[in-house]
């Protein structure tokens, strides 16, 4: 009896082990969810500035910038070095870009004298 309290010993013990950590894993369960990175090129934008319209002294600042994005964007963003730090986009509530077809105008309120840069930003 006591050679067969040895023998199944080990087996229950791992019988135990076995069932904690079932019980352990299935508390700790995550729901399905997507997530990863895909593979494809990378293409730029070909964009080519229209027209700027700024007001002059004594308050020197732009208020239009209009050009032409090739492709045309879903959503662009478009900042300024120097400027007010503002994005400006066509999404959200109160967009001040708007796309139509590959035209971009930007109502916007940057100042001519601090503004070193423009930059813009697109995506399908």
């Amino acid at each position: 009896m006591r050679r067969l309290a040895l023998f199944l010993m080990p087996l229950g013990i791992g019988a135990m082990l076995v069932v904690g950590a079932y019980g352990f894993m299935a508390h700790n369960n995550v729901s399905a969810q997507a997530i990863g990175a895909g593979r494809n090129d990378v293409q730029g934008y070909d964009v080519t500035l229209t027209h700027v319209d700024y007001v002059i002294p004594p308050f020197n600042y732009i208020y239009h910038v209009q050009f032409t994005m090739d492709p045309a964007p879903h959503t662009v963003q478009v900042w300024f070095d120097g400027g007010s730090g503002t994005l400006y986009t066509n999404q959200g509530t109160s967009p001040a870009c708007i796309v139509t077809s590959n035209l971009v105008d930007c109502y916007i309120h940057e100042s001519d004298v601090t503004t070193t840069a423009m930059h813009v930003a697109g995506a399908d």
